[in-house]
């Protein structure tokens, strides 16, 4: 897992000492001057790694690619003379970021921009990958080395652990097509800890750190350690329920090998019987938790004597008790944090 070695150079724009981020400026912007801006952030940022590279930073950047600068004829030819100015920076540390909108993906010129500029070494992201529908066999085909999955499924996991998932079936859509997986909106320490466990490639956002000045880039990189996260969350422990369930059912369609985890072993359990005094209806929880559990045991049973029909019914029953277990404890964990939050406001 590496947090920081990737320079994400975004436009800002300061007025009246205020900052201003893109989606609230770029919109106001004609086509013509979201392409010019795009060029001038990609010669500032080559400009600025080509000092750290020289200086002794392994880092690479990534800059932002808009629609219209795809659906452009002259747009890879752009990026080559624009390369081609900074001798010191070879093609494979850009990464180009591109959004899943509309149809301009499937178009063949933005197919052959991008297939031309992934030949010569640079890199190509999918970036807020789940924030839009984007069948398989499209994703599948697109000539990418990168997938960004959508803070907007990262932020809410504290709230909302059964979002959980969601999020796992994206990774491992990206493992599935064998590229990089980045995933934003990192912003807890409860999401550090989840995020190590599931060995993601990249990490971003504001538990990693905030927009940085340039100065304060290099002391950043050199020092920075990546910590183990809030460990004590639900995030963790489903993810690692999770994880056991998938194996009981692979076992009963595919007759793998299989060990059963008992319940008291689960880390869902510890976590559970830790903060009971704080779950609202604790004990409906720990029945739907322990039904999973006796269900695995039962597949197991049941595999061994290789009954495929009662393999079929019990796995029906596994998924119903899962999915209630995970959105009664999504809401009871939404809960929990509400009464923390009001705790913490009251006045004395």
């Amino acid at each position: 897992m590496c947090p920081y070695t990737t320079f994400d150079h975004s436009s800002r724009w300061n007025r009246e000492d205020q900052e201003v981020s893109p989606e609230r400026f770029l919109p106001s912007l004609g086509v013509l001057e979201r392409q010019a801006l795009g060029r001038f952030v990609l010669q500032t940022g080559l400009r600025q790694l080509t000092q750290w590279r020289e200086m002794g930073l392994d880092l690479f950047l990534s800059v932002n690619v808009t629609p219209e600068e795809l659906d452009s004829p002259g747009f890879a030819d752009t990026i080559f003379g624009i390369l081609a100015a900074y001798p010191g920076i070879p093609p494979e540390s850009l990464v180009l970021e591109v959004l899943e909108i509309g149809e301009i993906l499937e178009q063949e010129v933005a197919l052959e921009h991008l297939q031309r500029l992934r030949g010569a070494g640079v890199k190509i992201a999918l970036d807020d990958v789940g924030s839009a529908y984007a069948s398989l066999l499209r994703l599948k085909n697109l000539p990418i080395d990168e997938i960004k999955i959508d803070q907007g499924f990262i932020r809410e996991l504290s709230n909302k652990p059964q979002d959980l998932i969601f999020v796992e079936s994206l990774i491992n859509l990206g493992l599935g097509m064998n590229v990089i997986i980045t995933v934003e909106g990192v912003e807890t320490e409860a999401h550090i800890a989840l995020l190590r466990e599931m060995e993601i490639d990249y990490l971003q956002g504001y538990a990693i750190a905030k927009p940085l000045e340039v100065g304060a880039v290099a002391d950043f990189v050199r020092t920075f350690v990546l910590g183990t996260g809030d460990t004590d969350t639900p995030l963790l422990a489903l993810y690692q329920h999770l994880g056991w369930m998938h194996t009981a059912e692979e076992s009963a369609i595919y007759h793998a090998s299989y060990e059963n985890t008992e319940l008291a072993a689960c880390p869902l359990t510890t976590w559970l019987h830790a903060h009971a005094a704080e779950l609202p209806e604790v004990e409906a929880l720990l029945v739907e938790h322990e039904a999973v559990h006796a269900l695995g045991r039962k597949i197991l049973q049941v595999r061994q004597s290789g009954m495929r029909e009662e393999l079929h019914r019990l796995l029906g029953q596994l998924h119903g008790h899962s999915h209630r277990f995970q959105e009664g404890l999504g809401q009871a964990v939404k809960t929990m944090r509400e009464n923390a939050a009001a705790k913490t406001e009251a006045p004395p």
